[in-house]
């Protein structure tokens, strides 16, 4: 079993038509002190989702946990050509599970398991697109100050108004923390306890990648990735991807993101989170109010619709007035923001506590 604390020796051979990564040390930036700058700065040069990006191999093993205990692991590999064109793959060592995608132009093509591996995905997006793109208006970057034990970094948050609904804490506000020196993420927090860190960045690409990738949520471990690959593909084959016939087409007209009891792993991202407006005296929260929603997302992250699953029918109405505010981060597949359906189980207490965030080796 691999050990959340281990630190990845990387070696990589020149082989072919790949041109392996390699970390490197330039000479400290200037960042900019404009939080909006900054935030804009890290977008364009974290992970590879730019359009500059060219051919890219990655191979990395992932742990997966359940109550903080290790539940699965397996091998993540993809070999990208383009948005519309790669090849993509999630082989479990633990339960057997395997799904292979192939990306031909227009048309997701799925060989294995038919179902969608949102944890795989969640991993992939955590390294592939790790500052989300907003909509202008949707929210305001903002400093904000975390303390980390190990690393000294500059932190912006997306906050946005919350003048409608009943307060929400700004720890809820999803913030990503950048090195002092270079604009590569170090950490990023969202929905007060769900803290990714980023350690031993390499520089791939004029991008910053990081080789070891830990996710936590209330403090449990959800997952950890490492990568073993990083490499540009110098020379793309013309079949490339080249699926086999039996693979399936994959239905993307309204993709289900998450199965129940599986929200934890955070994919698609949740970026604003309104608070329920509880009248004064008509609802005691005592310990707490615990609703399930389904959700159905628009392709630029904005709720269209809310199914109220359980809970109390005298909170519905301002449960779906503030949910009807909230704003995912798009889920982009081949090339476009697609529709998505989700579900979410929420509990507004009194007051939240923010994470305690981990130290960056």
């Amino acid at each position: 079993m691999f050990s959340p604390r281990m630190l990845l020796v990387l070696t990589l051979f020149c082989t072919g038509s790949y041109t392996p990564a390699c970390a490197q040390k330039g000479s400290p930036a200037t960042l900019p002190k404009d939080p909006a700058e900054l935030f804009s700065l890290a977008l364009a040069r974290n992970g590879l989702s730019s359009s500059d990006v060219k051919p890219w191999h990655i191979r990395g093993h992932y742990v997966l946990y359940l109550d903080d205990k290790p539940n699965d692991q397996g091998v993540y590999e993809e070999w990208w050509a383009g948005p519309n064109r790669y090849k993509r793959s999630y082989t479990s060592k633990s339960t057997g599970i395997s799904q292979t995608d192939y990306a031909v132009g227009s048309k997701l093509l799925r060989e294995g398991h038919q179902g969608w591996l949102f944890e795989g995905l969640a991993m992939r997006s955590a390294l592939v697109a790790p500052v989300p793109a907003i909509l202008p208006g949707d929210f305001v970057p903002r400093k904000r100050r975390l303390s980390l034990r190990k690393v000294k970094v500059s932190c912006v948050s997306l906050s946005y108004s919350d003048q409608d609904g009943g307060g929400v804490s700004t720890s809820w506000f999803p913030t990503y923390c950048i090195d002092s020196t270079t604009p590569a993420l170090r950490v990023s927090v969202a929905g007060g306890d769900d803290v990714t860190t980023y350690n031993q960045i390499i520089e791939f690409q004029n991008h910053y990648l990081a080789r070891e990738i830990h996710r936590t949520m209330g403090e449990k471990r959800v997952f950890d990735l490492w990568l073993d690959t990083v490499e540009t593909i110098a020379q793309v084959p013309a079949n490339f991807p080249d699926p086999p016939r039996d693979a399936s087409a994959v239905d993307l007209t309204a993709i289900p993101t998450v199965e129940r009891g599986k929200e934890f792993y955070g994919y698609p991202e949740l970026l604003r989170m309104i608070s329920p407006n509880f009248p004064a005296g008509g609802f005691a929260l005592n310990g707490g109010v615990e609703a399930e929603l389904a959700i159905a997302v628009g392709p630029d992250g904005h709720v269209n619709k809310i199914t109220i699953e359980s809970g109390p029918t005298q909170i519905d109405n301002v449960v779906r007035e503030a949910a009807s505010q909230w704003v995912y981060q798009p889920l982009r597949v081949l090339g476009e923001d697609r529709p998505f359906e989700t579900t979410f189980r929420i509990m507004w207490a009194p007051r939240a506590t923010a994470a305690r965030l981990p130290g960056i080796p």
